[in-house]
């Protein structure tokens, strides 16, 4: 069965009226006042939108299937939302609806164009008496099931099909367990460090105030006039980009100013998750867990957001009674994976045997660059920073080490052609990304490796979720770090799920790359 549900909640003087407007695909629409009447023992896919509205109604049933018809578009559609204003993103629901024909809804573009406000205004609790949501639901229904069709019709023949079934499509019981379960905080320990903060981000304003005249981060032509005495490269960038920020991060031990600006950027988002985190006053927090949060397929979590918390400050999560959190991590991720994509065989003998970001802070003079230094170098070009980039702004030449190994200059001009013969670049089991909307002259991109390593490294991350989950052990998945996984295991079973999910992580990692001996390896949730 196939069925697509939309919640709406009303309110009359201070009474709650829950109503669940549904439509079998293919049949009429009929409205609940709860989900039992779905079978548990039937395959059914659930069909929506916004699932956040129904999380805590759905019941989660290995029969059941949950399609967020926003999430399946924007796989489909492989573009970064950054080439889009947020409300003109082709995933979101309403950019959708309004490009469907108003032909086969038998209306006319102006009636279907009021019909799509309507429910608009209904949903987003805007409605009046003039717009019943008995009138404007049924309608969203049916634009609903048209869009699902459309978009079930395009995954048919879609390089994503293999991907979606087995991976993406897979995970949303898996999000929506963890949502519900929540995470236990400690509430004391968040509002210490908010005053902690509080503190160091005075100081570190009053810094940039006094010696630098910059009183805000959105004081973009004084902060980009001070960074350009510093490094003349910062004239290139735009001021608060994500280019900006990994220049920052891996230049902030150059100078003070440098120093100030990530101090005071991290201090304030850690002060803004920990007071969302605060403000709830409860030992629980619900985030919300975006399963392709970001084009290379990364799990995101929002409300709170909790990945973004420094290590400084991840002691506010802890573990529920009789139980102890569990921090598993892939060891030299990216490394590994590109040295078996390059199939350069020095270079996975050395991830074999040795450590490759060791290595490159040897020979770029481990006493100047560090291992950690040299790792930051490695993810800025695994995350699209060009090496000439890395050497305009730090100074370090990756070629250095790179040079060593002829077939990763032949795999990047590979994939290089590839993409610009083809307009996209894939990674295994789809995952396709294509060139930008203003790339009219079809050059060079600088994502086009990080598309490759990333998407790759989230497809085995979301494996090795997917096979502890099904294990049927009591392991609790909490949450997604990067290339870690925090997990929340019985006191009384710790040795023996540590080992069992060491084997998934290195198991799912061999699956692909078998040229590689995988590395795996507990580590505190306050280290990095």
């Amino acid at each position: 069965m196939e069925i697509i549900i939309i919640k709406y909640t009303s309110f009359d003087r201070g009474k709650e009226t829950i109503q669940f407007y549904t439509k079998i695909v293919g049949h009429k629409f009929k409205i609940y006042n709860d989900l039992s009447f779905l079978d548990k023992n039937t395959n059914t896919t659930i069909i929506s939108f916004e699932y956040v509205n129904i999380l805590n109604d759905v019941c989660l049933n290995n029969n059941f299937q949950y399609l967020d018809i926003e999430s399946l578009k924007k796989q489909l559609e492989g573009r970064s939302k950054i080439e889009f204003k947020l409300k003109q993103r082709p995933w979101n629901v309403w950019v959708m609806i309004q490009k469907l024909n108003p032909e086969d809804f038998k209306m006319k573009k102006s009636e279907f164009e009021q019909s799509v406000n309507n429910a608009k205004a209904v949903f987003m609790g805007l409605n009046s008496k003039e717009t019943p949501v008995n009138k404007t639901y049924p309608f969203l229904l049916e634009c609903i099931e048209k869009i699902y069709l459309n978009l079930k019709s395009e995954l048919s023949t879609s390089n994503e099909k293999e991907r979606y079934e087995k991976v993406e499509s897979k995970m949303n019981n898996v999000l929506f367990e963890a949502s519900r379960r929540g995470i236990r905080i400690n509430i004391d320990i968040v509002k210490k460090h908010i005053e902690n903060i509080n503190i160091k981000l005075y100081e570190t304003k009053n810094k940039l105030q006094l010696q630098y005249g910059i009183f805000s981060l959105n004081d973009y032509e004084n902060i980009k006039a001070n960074l350009s005495k510093e490094n003349r490269y910062f004239e290139e960038l735009k001021v608060n980009s994500k280019k900006f920020w990994k220049a920052i991060k891996l230049t902030r031990e150059k100078s003070e100013l440098i120093e100030l600006l990530y101090l005071e950027r991290k201090y304030t988002t850690n002060k803004t998750i920990l007071t969302r985190i605060g403000s709830l006053d409860k030992n629980y927090v619900n985030p919300l867990f975006e399963g392709l949060g970001t084009i290379t397929g990364r799990i995101i979590v929002n409300s709170p957001s909790l990945q973004q918390l420094h290590k400084d400050y991840r002691d506010v999560i802890i573990p529920e009674q009789d139980k102890e959190l569990i921090y598993i991590d892939y060891c030299q991720f990216e490394a590994g994976i590109l040295a078996h994509e390059a199939d350069d065989e020095k270079l996975i003998q050395m991830y074999n045997t040795n450590d490759i970001y060791t290595e490159i802070s040897k020979k770029l003079g481990d006493t100047v660059v560090s291992r950690d230094l040299a790792k930051k170098l490695f993810f800025s070009y695994c995350y699209g920073m060009s090496k000439e980039n890395i050497l305009a702004f730090s100074g370090h030449d990756l070629n250095i080490f790179f040079n060593e190994f002829a077939s990763l200059e032949i795999y990047e001009k590979g994939v290089l052609e590839n993409f610009l013969r083809d307009g996209y670049v894939d990674t295994i089991l789809g995952n396709r990304r294509y060139k930008s909307l203003k790339n009219v002259e079809n050059i060079k991109e600088n994502w086009i490796i990080s598309q490759r390593i990333q998407g790759v490294a989230s497809l085995i991350l979301k494996d090795v979720i997917l096979s502890v989950y099904n294990s049927g052990k009591d392991i609790e998945f909490l949450l997604p770090m990067h290339d870690a996984i925090l997990y929340q295991i019985p006191k009384d079973k710790i040795e023996d799920y540590t080992k069992f999910i060491i084997e998934r992580f290195e198991f799912e990692l061999k699956k692909y790359f078998n040229k590689l001996t995988p590395k795996a390896s507990i580590k505190k949730f306050t280290d990095r």
